[in-house]
């Protein structure tokens, strides 16, 4: 890394996944029209017997709109970690129930199914949703003390409310691993989008938070752009114009093809970074010889290690015949870390409620269940202490890879600091 940023890169110690699994859930299911639908388990021939009254999870992410592309398959890495779970005897006996919504990538239909799912089904928890504007619905969850473990926490939110349970690098993170990357390109540039509130929170962050200098960038341009806009020509030229080395953009796989593309044809060929929301297995191919690389906030999708094997094996059971993204990995491990807290809930007795689930949360300190994430740390009862590291990944030769294997890039403890003290004031920012 750049060495103004003075990153230092922490190699994390790896287990094989089933070590960190104990237990995991059998198929979910929902359908394009919102409506929230039960899962159904796994297959009773292979399924460990179970005891108890099933645990019942909700999720609520964009299934079909703008944000499908990118936000949609964190339900796949959800879906995949209940069939692994509930084929492999549940959570201390009791199998997993998940009740999914599609939010439409619209925040009113967003904050609806959430409402509806915890009225109608009295789910525990989400478990990874791909949401995409905390801000309209955490107050009800906050009412009703049920908490969002994982998924899509590219919102200040998730630095804000005791609900909400990142499952790795905050905003705040994202924007540094978008800013910190590449360091021999330092006139730094970000496109973002219109539609998701996250965006315009990681623009702020960078340009007038001070993100993108503390990463030793030159930020010399942004601009906020439509998902559905017919053009990017005059983005691509004015970021020509202003000396942009390295682009950012905070946009879905689609738009970021289209970005480039348009650039392209405009003689402009920057070096682009894109957050892990974004990423997938089809951008290489369509992208050609474009320099591209990506901020993960998780284990790397693609990762053959023997960390990642339940994990892929489980992608192709559950959910065969879709494309695995590293949004899929954040909501395997968004399970991953509901399964923890569950069995330490679950250890002393009684019924898995959302208040004894938090209390377990509490608990959990410095795990990187087994190389998959970040050190993670939380608190009850509190909003949660913000993670700033990330997986680099890069394309080369057409494929995606990662440097070091599962290691994770973090800054050092003055860095630390002064993230720190940009989060405080982003929260500030957006009360």
């Amino acid at each position: 890394m750049h060495r103004k940023l003075n990153l230092a890169i922490a190699s994390v110690a790896i287990a094989v996944l089933a070590t960190a699994c104990s237990s995991s859930g059998g198929k979910s299911g929902g359908d394009s029209s919102g409506a929230s639908t039960p899962a159904s388990t796994g297959s009773s021939s292979t399924s460990a017997a179970t005891t108890g009254a099933d645990i019942v999870i909700g999720n609520v992410s964009p299934l079909s709109g703008a944000q499908a592309d990118s936000n949609g398959p964190f339900l796949d890495g959800v879906k995949a970690w209940v069939g692994y779970v509930n084929d492999n005897g549940g959570i201390s006996g009791h199998k997993i129930k998940l009740v999914t919504g599609d939010s439409k990538s619209d925040s009113t239909t967003e904050a609806s199914q959430i409402q509806q799912i915890v009225g109608n089904d009295h789910v525990v928890a989400f478990v990874g949703n791909g949401n995409i504007n905390p801000p309209a619905w955490i107050n009800f969850l906050e009412g009703k003390g049920v908490p969002v473990i994982g998924g899509n926490n590219a919102s200040i939110s998730y630095n804000d409310s005791p609900m909400l349970f990142p499952e790795g690098s905050s905003v705040i993170g994202n924007a540094l691993g978008l800013a910190a990357h590449n360091p021999g390109e330092t006139k730094f540039g970000y496109l973002y989008c219109k539609e998701a509130p996250g965006c315009a929170e990681t623009n702020a962050s960078l340009f007038k938070g001070g993100v993108a200098k503390l990463a030793g960038t030159d930020p010399v341009f942004s601009r906020a752009v439509s998902l559905s806009q017919p053009s990017y020509t005059a983005e691509c030229l004015a970021a020509k114009q202003a000396g942009v080395q390295t682009l950012g953009l905070g946009a879905d796989p689609n738009t970021v093809i289209r970005i480039a593309n348009d650039c392209a044809k405009q003689g402009f060929k920057p070096t682009y970074v894109i957050p892990g929301v974004v990423a997938n297995d089809s951008l290489p191919s369509k992208l050609g010889s474009t320099k591209l690389l990506a901020a993960l906030p998780d284990f790397p999708w693609f990762s053959t290690d023997p960390a990642t094997a339940s994990f892929r094996a489980s992608m192709a059971k559950y959910v065969s015949g879709k494309a695995i993204t590293e949004s899929a990995a954040e909501g395997w491990v968004s399970g991953l870390i509901f399964q923890k807290a569950a069995t330490t809930a679950l250890a002393s007795g009684g019924t898995l409620t959302s208040a004894s689930l938090i209390t377990a949360l509490g608990q959990i300190k410095n795990d990187t269940f087994g190389g998959l994430t970040p050190p993670l740390s939380f608190v009850a009862g509190a909003a949660q202490p913000s993670s700033y590291c990330f997986y680099p990944a890069e394309v080369v030769n057409g494929k995606w890879t990662t440097p070091g294997g599962l290691t994770v890039t973090c800054p050092s403890a003055s860095n630390v600091s002064a993230l720190d003290t940009i989060t405080a004031a982003a929260v500030k920012a957006s009360k």
